[in-house]
């Protein structure tokens, strides 16, 4: 029995998970929280979002310069207005597992030259490069990734002339274990009872 209970305890050491710091298991950004009223060039006051070596702008949908967002009143263009694109990483990391990552992504929508976008994770662990030609439609990517214990999301657009892609629509998300995981858990449970009753009886 006391066996049986060291297996127990270690199969759930080995599918809990192991944190340090604070970490975060989602999170959705469509930049409508940032309680701005109009577009803000170089922003740098992010909700989720830190902004550092150079800048991005919080665009404004259908404002002067005719940039249409996915959706909601607010996109970001990730080249800002310094000549310098910044890069956008979420303030918080995330916890070891396997995330869905999705975002939308268009071209600059005002006729510059086409934009490199790479999204990154952690210690700049490149998920992907995109390239987005200017008239480029808005378009949804999806990735699945791994990650370990406090890895965070940025996004940079490679180039600096104040007209990059643009970002709306951020979702990281868990995804569960695999029903199998817990359906060993309640069978183990299970074989353990079983195990006590017909002890039980033999006595």
């Amino acid at each position: 029995m006391k066996n049986l209970v060291k297996i127990l305890a270690l199969s759930a050491l080995c599918f809990a998970p192991v944190s340090f710091a604070a970490t975060i298991s989602s999170l959705y950004d469509g930049f409508e929280g940032e309680g701005q009223a109009n577009s803000v060039l170089n922003y740098n006051s992010f909700v989720n979002w830190d902004v550092t070596d150079g800048t991005v702008d919080l665009i404004k949908n259908g404002n002067q310069w005719g940039i249409t967002c996915l959706t909601g009143s607010f996109c970001v263009d990730l080249d800002g207005s310094t000549s310098d694109a910044g890069i956008l990483t979420s303030k918080d990391g995330f916890s070891a597992g396997k995330y869905k990552v999705s975002f939308a992504l268009s071209g600059n929508q005002r006729n510059g030259p086409a934009d490199q976008v790479s999204v990154l994770f952690g210690a700049g662990a490149l998920l992907n490069n995109l390239l987005l030609d200017w008239d480029e439609n808005w378009h949804t990517y999806t990735f699945l990734v791994d990650l370990v214990d406090g890895d965070k999301l940025s996004f940079r657009n490679l180039g600096g002339d104040n007209v990059g892609a643009m970002l709306d629509n951020i979702h990281v998300s868990a995804v569960p274990l695999p029903a199998a995981v817990w359906l060993f858990g309640s069978g183990l449970m299970g074989f353990l009872a079983m195990r006590r009753k017909a002890k039980n009886l033999q006595l």
